[in-house]
């Protein structure tokens, strides 16, 4: 975990600034006491959004009239001006920060619509560079859990990123009819992006990643001629000490 933007080098791994066994121990309670500490404040914020919203009916014009009388105005507004406008009627009745309230959930809602749905943002988004450095500013982080979550040690993360080896998830079919798998395997023939990797390919390394359609693309670990792409849903990143060579192979990800 750390913050790019706090640190003027370059990551550094746990093993280099925790010597021994104890010290990687210790680092890592630490840490996961602070993730808990600042995932307890952002519910507890969430939360309170959550009722400010149910309270409004999840109407942008019954917001606006709670939060300063009228709603006359809102109409000319539209798309994602839209969406920040309930943001900020939001974060007037709650009494917090715009920026608290647009790093803890996501607002969606038609372009000239009056109803609105409030996502909370979870896992490890909530670790984001960003969501640390707004809640800390904003002091619901007191200064130990900030230093700790942006101290520039890496720690790893369960979120598969470029460079990461990926195996299939171990998954049943018990579930499926005969017809659903005739289904499933006559849509996977069409779609060039696979549900899993292929069986014959027990360790892949992802050398892509497209966050718009939760894909990503991997080569075989041993033999890179063969690649594909396949939705991360069914994969897991593999712990491990293998060492990814994309640095040089420049034409890898294209």
């Amino acid at each position: 975990m750390s913050c790019e933007e706090n640190s003027s080098s370059e990551v550094k791994p746990l093993y280099e600034l925790r010597g021994g066994l104890d010290g990687m121990l210790s680092y890592g309670a630490e840490n996961t006491c602070a993730q808990f500490q600042t995932s307890a404040v952002a519910k507890i914020v969430q939360r309170e959004l959550e009722d400010v919203a149910t309270r409004a009916n999840h109407s942008l014009n019954e917001l606006l009239l709670r939060a300063i009388g009228y709603s006359n105005g809102s109409e000319g507004f539209q798309g994602k001006s839209r969406a920040i406008l309930v943001v900020k009627a939001l974060a007037s009745l709650h009494g917090s920060e715009f920026e608290v309230v647009n790093s803890l959930v996501v607002i969606s809602l038609e372009k000239d619509g009056d109803q609105f749905q409030i996502e909370p943002v979870l896992g490890e988004d909530l670790f984001s560079c960003i969501v640390i450095n707004i809640l800390y500013r904003n002091k619901l982080l007191s200064e130990d859990v900030y230093n700790i979550l942006t101290d520039g040690i890496d720690i790893g993360s369960s979120k598969i990123n470029i460079g990461d080896f990926i195996v299939n998830e171990i998954t049943t079919d018990n579930h499926m009819t005969v017809t659903e798998r005739l289904e499933s395997l006559e849509e996977s023939w069409y779609d060039c992006v696979k549900q899993r990797l292929p069986p014959d390919i027990k360790l892949a390394e992802v050398i892509n990643v497209d966050n718009r359609n939760s894909s990503l693309k991997w080569r075989d670990a041993s033999d890179h001629s063969k690649s594909g792409w396949c939705y991360n849903k069914l994969v897991r990143k593999v712990a491990t000490t293998r060492q990814s060579d994309l640095g040089n192979d420049p034409e890898a990800i294209l």
